[in-house]
């Protein structure tokens, strides 16, 4: 029987390094992107007046469903390009340095904290499960084929078929980390278009902002 509560347990303890590893990339890359924003200015300043202009031409709407389909797309697309020697990285690294360049534009940071902490506690994480995802694909994809090149009898369809089997156990736990990543991009896009402005604007009439 599936036992799904122990499938997530174990798929996040076997894979703890690649996610840690996704973090701290992350974490570096928002970091650098906030104290090099003025560095950055010319490659994201044409990023973030291109989404300005879709909300207030309204190709991009502030719903649940747009914010959604718009976030979950990138999680799919971290997750495939996994396939690519992990180039789920480099979406990561620049969405992290996209996010670092966008607070430090700000002229108050803690008015653009309180527009992002909400959803991000959600949305950061998810994005940083299915860059894991990707390299879980790409563990399954590159030990299937070194299973299947060491494997010395039976047909190409015996061997592959073999290869698959055995390793397996990766391509479900990539599965494992992409189903979570996408449960918690829904949650964010939730927060995001129902919580955030409201809990930000609550936070901001305590201060006095």
């Amino acid at each position: 029987m599936f036992d799904i509560k122990n499938e997530i347990k174990s798929t996040f303890a076997d894979n703890k390094f690649l996610i840690l590893f996704s973090a701290t990339a992350f974490i570096i890359s928002l970091i650098l992107g906030y104290v090099y924003q003025a560095s950055l200015h010319e490659t994201f300043a044409p990023v973030v007046q291109e989404i300005s202009n879709n909300l207030e031409q309204g190709v991009i709407t502030f719903s649940f469903k747009d914010i959604f389909i718009n976030n979950i797309v990138i999680v799919f697309e971290v997750f495939i390009l996994g396939i690519i020697f992990c180039f789920s990285i480099v979406i990561l690294l620049f969405n992290g340095f996209f996010l670092g360049y966008f607070i430090g534009a700000q002229d108050n940071l803690f008015y653009s904290l309180m527009l992002i902490i909400p959803h991000g506690i959600f949305e950061l994480p998810s994005l940083i499960l299915a860059t894991s995802a990707g390299f879980v694909l790409f563990k399954f994809i590159y030990k299937s084929v070194k299973y299947y090149n060491n494997d010395s009898e039976g047909s190409f369809k015996n061997k592959m078929e073999n290869a698959v089997d055995i390793k397996f156990k990766y391509f479900k736990q990539a599965l494992v980390l992409l189903v979570v990543s996408a449960i918690l991009m829904m949650i964010a896009a939730f927060i995001e278009v129902y919580v955030t402005l409201d809990f930000a604007y609550w936070i901001f009439s305590i201060f006095g902002i």
